[in-house]
């Protein structure tokens, strides 16, 4: 696990620690949750907007070419 060092003002220091408290928790417990959900909502963003991508591509592309063809010897053909 790695240690983060972070600098907030005294009245959000306490306020953490009395939400801690509240919750029968630690700050550290609270920092680690926030941080685990801005992660998952992070990757559920970019999951979504890969989908979306998907689907856009889907909607506009577009058959190319005329015959679909059987053999290759069809393609030669004139």
């Amino acid at each position: 696990m790695t240690t983060l060092t972070v600098q907030i003002n005294d009245r959000t220091a306490q306020t953490a620690r009395q939400v801690a408290k509240q919750r029968q928790t630690t700050v550290d417990a609270i920092v680690q949750e926030l941080l685990d959900r801005l992660n998952y909502e992070e990757s559920a963003s970019r999951q979504n907007a890969v989908e979306t991508l998907e689907q856009s591509f889907q909607q506009v592309s577009r058959p190319l070419g005329g015959k679909q063809w059987t053999q290759r010897d069809e393609l030669y053909e004139r």
